[in-house]
């Protein structure tokens, strides 16, 4: 709000005041569990794309 406020009340030939880089907030996941769920996301649509690929061409089915 005080950004705005100063954006709002400032002269009309002055710069625009940035925004601040947003903070972590309590019950927002944290950077270490958006990573995790970033992999987990990754892992299920690679996960995903082989089987679908697995039962259209079988011969380029990964083994192992």
């Amino acid at each position: 709000m005080e950004t705005d406020f100063r954006n709002a009340n400032r002269a009309e030939k002055s710069a625009q005041q940035p925004y601040p880089e947003p903070m972590w907030r309590p019950g927002d996941p944290s950077p270490k569990q958006k990573a995790k769920a970033a992999r987990a996301e990754a892992r299920d649509g690679r996960q995903g794309y082989q089987r679908i690929v697995a039962q259209v061409t079988p011969q380029y089915a990964e083994t192992g």
